[in-house]
């Protein structure tokens, strides 16, 4: 009998999921409001657990079409042609996307672009606000979007493409580019006890615009994964690509940093306590007008900087410490304009040479196959990128082999 019951009980929640699944529709959406609902909140609103609302081409604008709140749904909110031409014009009256009912990765939001998001009364999240929610944001451009300081200053003016407040939501290949943030955060903020995966992002051209974090900034008690990203030509007050902020520890893995602009720490800026993992990034080409065109390092911070090639920063110095405590592990420092100036604990297996990157005014930091950097002896490759260009390898082999390929 117990068998049975089991059985039953089985059979029952397999009926009751399949009974979910057929109930899942698609919410079709037109910018001229003559699809299945109105506007995309309209729509939202409608959807259960499962459904698909699905945009047509074109742009949506007013109210409904901004501020648009998933309710915290289990949906997909999605394009039928693809983010290139479907446009959430918020036209600096309000944010685009807000998840704050604790939204799961079950909550997508994907091939989109949003943009002229703006907020000046709420802490943050120009283009998109996340509170207490983990949704996924998925191959979306969220651009020339704005948090401005308002009336609750100092407490807004925070992430001006996508605000993170005690939220851990999957950022993936999306394009964010040309925000701004009043204080913080230009392109991502991570307020605290948030741990997202920023991964496969184009973050480029952003700006704090009095404080930190031009590309990405995390607060205290945060631990972000930031792997694969091209972060370039973003602005900010200290951490012109990143701010790590005091007891912070992200994981910065094959980034490219490149471009980024601060005072202090032009690719990186690294505050007092915390201790970020920096791993197999090219950090090249950034500046800064005080200290640590590469990376900045202030007091009793302590990352690990391992694999890292820390280079050609036009002002400022490859890496400056001013109380802070780095341990670099198999890194090339090299054409800094401000030196070198390799700081912190040696752990070994690091080098100052030219890294010969196939063409990094073209944005290639691949490297030629004679580089140093290709495979450092006993350590591997440093850097984000292995060999991309460069003579072809020629493999030693014997007149038998040769003979055999012919047979």
């Amino acid at each position: 009998m117990r068998k049975i019951i089991i059985y039953a009980c089985t059979s029952a929640l397999i009926l009751a999921a399949l009974a979910v699944s057929a109930l899942a529709a698609t919410i079709y959406v037109k910018p001229d409001g003559s699809g299945d609902y109105p506007t995309i909140q309209a729509g939202i609103n409608a959807a259960v657990t499962g459904d698909i609302v699905l945009l047509a081409a074109g742009t949506y604008t007013g109210a409904g079409n901004r501020d648009i709140d998933f309710m915290g749904k289990a949906i997909t909110v999605t394009s039928e042609s693809g983010r290139d031409v479907t446009i959430i014009d918020c036209e600096g009256l309000g944010r685009g996307f807000l998840f704050q009912n604790g939204e799961t990765s079950a909550s997508v939001l994907s091939g989109v672009t949003i943009r002229n998001g703006w907020v000046s009364e709420d802490v943050g999240g120009g283009g998109i606000c996340c509170r207490s929610s983990s949704p996924a944001i998925l191959n979306n451009i969220i651009s020339g979007s704005t948090a401005a300081a308002g009336g609750c200053f100092p407490n807004c003016g925070l992430g001006g493409g996508i605000y993170c407040s005690e939220s851990s939501p999957t950022i993936l290949s999306n394009t964010i580019s040309g925000n701004l943030a009043s204080i913080c955060g230009g392109g991502i903020f991570c307020d605290r006890y948030s741990s997202p995966a920023i991964s496969n992002n184009t973050i480029t051209g952003n700006t704090a615009l009095i404080a930190w974090g031009g590309g990405i900034f995390c607060q205290e008690f945060s631990s972000l994964a930031i792997s694969n990203n091209t972060i370039s030509g973003n602005t900010a007050e200290g951490g012109g690509g990143i701010h790590c902020g005091a007891y912070s520890s992200p994981a910065i893995s094959n980034n490219t940093i490149s471009g980024n602009t601060a005072v202090h720490g032009g690719g990186i800026h690294c505050d007092g306590y915390s201790s970020p993992a920096i791993s197999n990034n090219t950090i090249s080409g950034n500046s800064a007008e005080w200290y640590g065109g590469g990376i900045y390092c202030y007091s009793y911070c302590n990352p690990s900087i391992t694999n890292t090639i820390i280079s050609f920063s036009s002002a400022g110095s490859g890496i400056y410490c001013e109380g802070g405590n780095p341990t670099l592990t198999s890194c090339d420092i090299y054409g800094n304009a401000g030196g070198d100036a390799l700081c912190g604990t040696d752990g070994g297996g690091n080098i100052s040479a030219d890294p010969l990157f196939c063409d990094a005014g073209a944005g290639n930091f691949t490297l030629n196959c004679t580089s140093p950097c290709a495979n450092n002896p006993g350590y591997g490759r440093i850097g984000a990128f292995g060999v991309g260009c460069g003579p072809t390898a020629v493999e030693n082999t014997t007149w038998g082999r040769v003979k055999s390929m012919f047979r």
